[in-house]
């Protein structure tokens, strides 16, 4: 990330680019025959780079990396970028030399006996091609089953499918790493585990706090998944283009409308480019309008332990947080003035040199507060009993009894909706049955 910022900023021209490309198709076709010449002396590796049941494999080429899969993965990187030499050269020379340093790149690749590596140049070949001459494709077809017939290669995958790899794996291989991952991905699966503290070669080899697990994963995407945990989940069903309503966002924590607005928003700009392709454009103005479509974002709310979902509303949430941001705003305000004009009042009296005579002004003080402050609670507790009565009223009032049992019991707000008495929509029934449950009610009061 460092050096993108760095050359981004040292370019200033074509030709700076055309020399920086040029010197990493250098750079790397050197390491690529410092890599051949490894695999031709035979160079000695750690013993758990290849196992007994590998025949044939005698090395696997590291150049000046510490790794072979580090390598693979460099080779795979900048082999595009010398294959582009290859296409863009003008001179017969020049396209010679580009050539045969793609075919360097390539065979160092192949003497690091990286499967990984050998599957991403695989799937970067076939892209290239895809882009650029798809000819290659037809080379690449020749080329694959040629080199799988070399007994090191043939023996180095077949050792993918064998007991012993899996043996291997599980006790000290992938395998064993993913499961690990997997199960702090489980434990911290809202937060994570934390950025940087686990999961990466740089942490393994800077293992600087004792308390701290550092574990290498192999794997960037679930060492991601781990570190920064999992906010929620899109689901965009397969007829959305004929049912905008089939979206649903499953969080594992409150939306919000911000999030919400930018999804759907982002769901109708795709949808409505995808209908625009089926009109002949000519009158624009009337498929714009024909396009237009609002998607409907369905948000349920996960609980991490059970899993369980249940309808969520950010309306309420945002409401709620008004209106208790109020409340307290009054109640600060109107009782803090009380203990204000109590105190303004006894001195002006001369009731408070009497009392400050029988006891100590902090008694005093806090007698004072605790007294408006218990004032200030009970009228509380009146207002609260009083909305439930009133609410209680309302539902029985409109016939809601059956719909608030309905929510309840988890029943799908869409037929809550499609049986009530009132016109009613989803949201709606996703704000009353947050209302009539119990443990929201006691987690906003306490």
């Amino acid at each position: 990330m460092l050096w993108f910022f760095v050359l981004t900023r040292l370019f200033e021209s074509d030709a700076d680019l055309d020399c920086f490309f040029g010197a990493a198709a250098v750079m790397i076709t050197v390491l690529a025959l410092h890599g051949i010449y490894q695999y031709a002396i035979g160079v000695e590796i750690p013993a758990g780079w290849t196992t007994s049941t590998e025949v044939g494999v005698r090395t696997r080429v590291f150049s000046i990396t510490t790794s072979c899969n580090i390598f693979g993965c460099l080779l795979v990187m900048f082999a595009p970028l010398v294959a582009s030499f290859a296409y863009t050269s003008k001179r017969l020379w020049q396209k010679t030399l580009a050539w045969a340093a793609v075919g360097t790149v390539c065979l160092a690749l192949l003497f690091t006996f990286c499967r990984g590596a050998w599957l991403a140049m695989m799937a970067a070949v076939v892209l290239f091609a895809l882009l650029t001459d798809r000819r290659i494709l037809a080379a690449l077809g020749a080329c694959v089953p040629v080199v799988t017939m070399v007994p090191s290669v043939a023996n180095r995958i077949v050792y993918l499918f064998t007991p012993e790899f899996a043996h291997a794996s599980a006790v000290g291989g992938r395998t064993l790493r993913w499961d690990f991952g997997m199960q702090l991905f489980r434990e911290n699966l809202l937060t994570g585990f934390g950025l940087g503290r686990f999961g990466g070669a740089v942490a393994m080899q800077n293992q600087t706090q004792e308390e701290l697990t550092y574990f290498y994963l192999d794997n960037y995407y679930l060492k991601v998944m781990a570190e920064e945990g999992l906010f929620g989940i899109l689901i965009v069903g397969s007829d959305v283009l004929t049912n905008p309503s089939n979206v649903q966002l499953l969080t594992y924590e409150s939306s919000t409308i911000n999030i919400e607005s930018s999804i759907a928003g982002q769901i109708s700009t795709i949808l409505e480019s995808e209908k625009l392709k089926e009109y002949n454009i000519e009158d624009i103005d009337t498929i714009l309008v024909a396009i237009k479509t609002n998607v409907s974002l369905k948000v349920k709310q996960l609980d991490a332990t059970s899993g369980d979902t249940k309808e969520s509303s950010s309306v309420l949430n945002i409401a709620l947080a008004y209106i208790f941001g109020f409340l307290i705003y009054m109640f600060v305000f109107l009782y803090g003035n009380m203990v204000m004009q109590g105190v303004i009042e006894e001195k002006s009296n001369k009731v408070m040199e009497v009392m400050v005579s029988s006891v100590r002004p902090f008694e005093l003080m806090m007698g004072k507060i605790l007294g408006i402050a218990s004032v200030a609670v009970t009228q509380f507790v009146i207002w609260v009993i009083f909305i439930l009565l009133v609410g209680g009223g309302a539902v029985s009032l409109l016939g809601l009894s059956d719909v608030v049992a309905s929510a309840g019991a988890g029943v799908d707000p869409a037929a809550i909706a499609a049986a009530a008495p009132i016109d009613l929509d989803s949201e709606m029934v996703a704000i009353i049955a947050t209302l009539t449950d119990p443990a929201y009610l006691l987690r906003i009061l306490g």
